[in-house]
C-alpha cells in the first residue's frame, strides 16, 4: 500500500507539471505582456523630378534629397487608418501634416488651413499643389513633381 501512496503523489505532481498547476505554497510570478508595434512609421525620400533620367538619379550616388514623407499607424498599428504624418524639407524643417487616403493614393495636407498638399501616387510620382487663395472645389495643377522612393 505504501508504494501505491508514493506512486500516487509522484502521478499528482507530473500531472501538475504537464498542466501548469502549482502545487501548494508556490508563487506564480506573472510578467506583464509587451504590445510590439509592428513599424513605427512609413517614410519616402522624394527627388526633383528633373533630377532623375530613366527612374535613376542623374548624379552618380543618388540626387539630393529634397523632402521626406512621414505616415505614422493610428493607436492599433493599422496604417490604413491613420491620419497623422510628417513633411520635412531639406534644411531640417518638419511640418506635421494632416494624413489620408484619397482613393488610391496617399495626401499629406499642412500649412493654414492645409493649403499645401503632397500627393503620392502608387508609382511612387509625387506633386505638390498650394490651394493658398482656391476657391472651394477649384483644381489647381502641381507646382512641383518628386519621384520617391520608399524607405
Amino acid at each position: 500500500m505504501r508504494f501505491s501512496n508514493m506512486l500516487r503523489a509522484v502521478f499528482v505532481v507530473v500531472i501538475a507539471s504537464i498542466f501548469g498547476c502549482g502545487m501548494a505554497g508556490d508563487v506564480i510570478e506573472e510578467k506583464p505582456k509587451q504590445v510590439e508595434m509592428k513599424k513605427k512609421e512609413l517614410q519616402w525620400a522624394c527627388y526633383d523630378r528633373t533630377e532623375y533620367i530613366l527612374n535613376r538619379p542623374v548624379l552618380g550616388l543618388g540626387a539630393p534629397v529634397i523632402l521626406k514623407l512621414k505616415q505614422f499607424p493610428d493607436w492599433n498599428g493599422n496604417f490604413s487608418a491613420s491620419t497623422r504624418g510628417i513633411v520635412e524639407i531639406t534644411g531640417g524643417k518638419k511640418q506635421s501634416a494632416l494624413f489620408y487616403f484619397k482613393g488610391i493614393n496617399r495626401t499629406w495636407a499642412f500649412g493654414y488651413k492645409n493649403n499645401h498638399q503632397i500627393v503620392l501616387q502608387p508609382d511612387q510620382s509625387a506633386y505638390y499643389y498650394d490651394f493658398t487663395g482656391a476657391k472651394d472645389g477649384e483644381r489647381r495643377k502641381a507646382g512641383q513633381s518628386f519621384r520617391c522612393e520608399k524607405l
